[in-house]
């Protein structure tokens, strides 16, 4: 299973083998923080609890704020409290690289004539992509959560078959 999230949504992929077998995503409003962890918890663990995975993967969180990354890491708690603690499931985390990999998203592009790291929105988009065409979906843009899930499930799988890394 890939969870994907952030400090207002939550993205959930399963695969089976090649199969992708479940996904959901949920956005929470609540203006307080803490109120959001709670929303967050109460969404994850029923699902977790339906779908019985082996393995939840996640994305180790990046901010470039130190308050971003501090409300990231509390939502990862929560992650890692519905999936070990409440229901025993295995926990590990990908490297965001491993995730790009894993979606043959190049990691430097010719910008202006000069190669330079991809864009955050050009690699958003390029997941997406990858996603829809690998799976035969129809994301949208707003619907990020659900890509960068499947493709972390993607990842964990090519993981565990040897032909990647977390």
């Amino acid at each position: 299973m890939g969870i994907d999230s952030s400090s207002t949504g939550i993205g959930i992929s399963l695969l089976d083998g090649n199969s992708l077998e479940a996904y959901f995503h949920r956005t929470f409003k609540h203006k307080n923080k803490y109120m959001r962890l709670i929303h967050i918890s109460d969404f994850l663990n029923p699902i977790i609890e339906l779908l019985k995975p082996d393995i939840i993967v996640v994305e180790i969180p990046y901010s470039p704020s130190r308050s971003g990354l501090s409300v990231l890491n509390m939502v990862l708690g929560i992650v890692f409290y519905c999936s070990t603690i409440k229901n025993g499931v295995e926990f590990v985390e990908a490297h965001p690289s491993s995730v790009q990999r894993a979606c043959d998203i190049p990691f430097k592009v010719e910008i202006e004539g000069k190669l330079k790291n991809i864009p955050r929105e050009m690699k958003k988009v390029m997941t997406i992509e990858y996603i829809n065409k690998t799976y035969n979906l129809s994301l949208t843009e707003k619907e990020d959560d659900i890509a960068d899930a499947i493709a972390l499930a993607k990842c964990l799988k090519e993981e565990i078959d040897g032909g990647g890394e977390l």
